[in-house]
C-alpha cells in the first residue's frame, strides 16, 4: 500500500543501511498505537530500524513481541534482543521466545504444550505491526543452517526470496516453510501493517516475491531497488 525510498544504493554505500533503519523507524513511529502488538524479526537491517528508533513517551501498553523463534549466532540480531529494545524505546513491555531456529518435529510438538510458549504465541498471533527484512532464498537457507535436502528442495521449487521464515517464488507464492515457532504465512495475512525494509539491486527478485501481493504491505528500500524494481 506504500512505498518509502531512501536515496542511495546499499550495495555501493553500506552506510545507506542506516537511512532505510531511519526511514522504516519514522513511519513505525506515526502508525503505532496504544495497546498495539508489534512483531519484529531479527537480522541486521531490522537492528538498524530499533537502533534509529525515537524514544516515545506518549504511548502506552504497547507490547513487542519476536515475529519468530531464535536465528542467527550474534545475539544482537537475534529477534528478542531486538524486540527488548524496541520495547524499551517505545514506553512498553516485551516477550521473549527463546526457541531455535529448524528445531525438529517432535521437539517442537512438546515445545508448544508449555503453557508460556502458548501465551506468547497467542500475543504474536495477535499482532497489528509486524517489521521485518526481506533476503534472498539460498542465501537465508545457507544463514538459517537448512539440511542439504532442504536447500536442493529450494532450488527445485525455485524459491527466490524469504521473510519471516517463509520462501517465495516469483510470483509470490510461499514455497517453503522453515521450522520454527512464531508467525506464519496464513497468520501474517492476518496483520494489518507489515513494514518490509530492504535495499540494493541484488534484493529486486526478493522484494517482489514477497511483496508483489501484500496488500498490507509497506516496502522501505532504497534507489539501488527501487529503480531495479522499475526496470523488472
Amino acid at each position: 500500500k506504500k512505498v518509502i525510498i531512501v536515496p542511495g544504493d546499499i550495495e555501493e554505500d553500506a552506510s545507506i543501511i542506516k537511512e532505510l533503519g531511519k526511514a522504516a523507524a519514522n513511519y513505525a513511529r506515526e502508525i503505532i498505537r496504544n495497546k498495539d502488538v508489534v512483531a519484529i524479526t531479527g537480522g541486521s537491517t531490522i537492528k538498524e530500524v530499533v537502533h534509529n528508533f525515537p524514544k516515545v513517551n506518549n504511548l502506552s501498553d504497547v507490547l513487542v513481541v519476536p515475529a519468530r523463534g531464535g536465528m542467527g549466532k550474534k545475539v544482537e540480531t537475534q529477534a528478542n534482543t531486538l524486540a527488548a529494545e524496541l520495547a524499551h524505546k517505545l514506553n512498553g513491555s516485551y516477550k521473549m521466545l527463546h526457541i531455535p531456529e529448524n528445531i525438529s518435529g517432535n521437539a517442537l510438538d512438546t515445545l508448544l504444550k508449555e503453557k508460556e510458549i502458548k501465551d506468547i504465541i497467542q500475543n504474536i498471533h495477535k499482532a497489528d505491526v509486524l517489521i521485518y527484512g526481506i533476503g534472498i532464498a539460498d542465501e537465508m537457507a545457507e544463514k538459517r543452517g537448512l539440511s542439504e535436502k532442504d536447500k536442493q528442495k529450494l532450488k527445485s521449487l525455485e524459491a527466490v526470496g524469504e521473510a519471516f521464515g517463509c520462501y517465495f517464488n516469483k510470483e509470490g507464492e510461499v514455497v517453503f516453510v522453515s521450522n520454527s515457532i512464531g508467525i506464519n504465512y496464513d497468520v501474517a495475512k492476518k496483520i494489518k501493517t507489515h513494514i518490509s525494509v530492504a535495499g540494493g539491486n541484488n534484493k529486486v527478485e526478493a522484494i517482489l516475491a514477497t511483496e508483489n501481493c501484500n496488500e498490507y504491505g509497506v516496502l522501505v528500500t532504497d534507489e539501488g531497488a527501487a529503480l531495479g524494481l522499475l526496470e523488472y
